[in-house]
């Protein structure tokens, strides 16, 4: 586990000025991950409140997100839980990843379903390949 960072985060309404500790990074590769995210997210959710983050724009709610990720967990979001075919106007909605993350936590993803799904893919004959290629990144 890695340190606690203090963190000022500027936002675009009031703010204390104050600096906040920020949670530890969440690194959800770990065994008890269940427990782990429990923890993590009523941190979390503080630093969040504490800071003033929740009156920031969602980009910037969601960059200080990712910097209280490990790598690991951040290849989570990238590569399975938040991504593919999301519109643009979700792609940053911080509570959107937070409920991917705890369920990927909790254990509601298989990972041997989704392997399959992604195997099992196939381009349709009149399918786009942009389409298709955009279909296996959300698998």
């Amino acid at each position: 586990m890695t340190s606690r960072r203090t963190l000022n985060v500027p936002t675009d309404g009031p703010s204390t000025g104050q600096p906040h500790v920020a949670p530890h990074q969440l690194d959800l590769t770990l065994q008890d991950r269940q427990e782990t995210f429990r923890v993590w997210r009523q941190r979390w959710n503080s630093f969040f409140r504490l800071s003033g983050l929740s009156q920031a724009a969602p980009v910037k709610q969601y960059d200080v997100l990712v910097s209280c990720l490990t790598d690991g967990t951040l290849k989570l979001i990238v590569n399975n839980l938040a991504t593919g075919s999301t519109p643009d106007s979700q792609k940053h909605d911080v509570e959107r990843v937070l409920n991917a993350l705890e369920r990927y936590a909790e254990g509601e993803i298989n990972e041997t379903l989704e392997h399959y799904k992604l195997l099992s893919r196939v381009q349709q004959p009149n399918e786009k390949f942009d389409d298709f290629y955009s279909d296996l990144r959300v698998l």
